[in-house]
């Protein structure tokens, strides 16, 4: 029998993962059985404990379920940096605790949950199909990771986050406030300057340069007005808008500078001081 707190070998058969991805996932996850065990046989986490935060984030059972978060979301999709979905995963989990306390939620809710909600809610894809739904097969799979990490109730919390993440038209009326909570701040993370380098970094990834960057921009448009609408929270409304306004200027200032509008060069009709930033 293997202890309490140590992972699964093998999740359960998905006829849909094609077998390599699943067996490239499961030895990821199988590295890991040992080290997520709860050193000296302590305790799983306390919800009375403020999470994250400079005690409880220190704490070996964080550290450890971050480097397997770390591990498992290595893989990538064309047209993403190595590590993306974990770094997105980070930014996330920190994005979504903010958000709680700037909307005095904090006290209210399940910190730990969140957080871990907002570290993997992405993990399905490392194994889901294009076809698939990625948020589904991440719920079904966070289950394992937390065994033994989180009470029940706890990893019941972060599977219903996970599982409604990416539906935010249409979710069940009792959807745990954390799972609104992740869904803003899931959003959040696509805008601002980290919606400049996502665009930046698919742009270079197929060969393009400062004029395609501009269109996929520019087509971007409709991803944006959605955002808007489907934000639960003011300050996440707030926070939306602050990171557009960011994305806004840095559109303008590389058409001026490169001389682009509406994706067509047009040197020869434009004087020379319209490229200049600073104005008398």
């Amino acid at each position: 029998m293997p202890p309490p707190c140590a992972l699964p070998l093998e999740f359960p058969e998905e006829g849909a993962i094609p077998s390599s991805k699943l067996r490239e996932f499961n030895t990821k996850l199988n590295s890991h059985a040992l080290i997520l065990q709860t050193p000296g046989g302590g305790s799983p986490v306390s919800t009375g404990e403020s999470y994250p935060g400079s005690s409880k984030e220190g704490s070996i059972e964080l550290k450890s379920l971050i480097e397997l978060a770390r591990d498992l979301m290595q893989m990538g999709a064309p047209g993403e940096e190595p590590g993306y979905r974990f770094l997105h995963g980070m930014r996330t989990a920190h994005l979504a605790d903010e958000l709680a306390r700037r909307e005095g939620l904090r006290d209210h809710i399940r910190t730990d949950a969140l957080f871990l909600a907002g570290l993997f809610h992405d993990v399905g894809k490392c194994t889901a199909s294009s076809e698939s739904d990625h948020a589904e097969a991440g719920a079904d799979r966070v289950r394992f990771l937390l065994r033994g990490k989180l009470e029940p109730e706890g990893i019941d919390v972060v599977q219903r986050a996970i599982r409604w993440h990416n539906k935010r038209e249409h979710y069940p009326d009792d959807l745990p406030v954390e799972g609104l909570l992740l869904q803003d701040a899931d959003l959040l993370d696509h805008f601002g300057a980290t919606e400049i380098w996502l665009i930046s970094y698919r742009v270079a990834a197929r060969g393009g340069g400062a004029k395609d960057f501009l269109a996929d921009y520019r087509e971007a448009a409709s991803w944006r007005r959605y955002a808007l609408r489907s934000l639960h929270y003011p300050e996440s409304r707030k926070e939306i808008r602050a990171r557009m306004r960011v994305g806004a200027h840095f559109h303008r200032q590389l058409a001026r500078e490169t001389m682009c509008i509406e994706g067509e060069l047009i040197c020869e009709s434009i004087p020379g001081n319209a490229f200049w930033t600073e104005r008398p």
